[in-house]
């Protein structure tokens, strides 16, 4: 059975300024622009759940997950913009 993805949009009700600060907490990827830049994709771990990450803007970030993990991946997202 193949897994379909959620698309999560960070940047837009996350602070611009906060929401690298919000990522590093889960993402293991350097993301400053010199290493992750304005259209790059690629795969991770985020909190151990896979995840296709696309930066979108300099500040915005298009996160996807599968939607047999979306409900946990939203929660660490949540979790993790509430402790920065």
């Amino acid at each position: 059975m193949k897994d379909r993805y959620q698309v999560v949009i960070i940047g837009g009700g996350v602070d611009g300024d906060r929401v690298i600060e919000m990522l590093e907490r889960i993402c293991p990827l350097n993301l400053s622009q010199k290493i992750f830049a304005i259209g790059d994709v690629k795969r991770t771990i985020m909190d151990h759940l896979n995840v296709i990450i696309f930066r979108e803007t300099e500040k915005k970030f298009v996160l996807f997950s599968p939607s047999s993990s979306s409900g946990s991946f939203l929660k660490s997202i949540e979790i993790s913009s509430r402790n920065i």
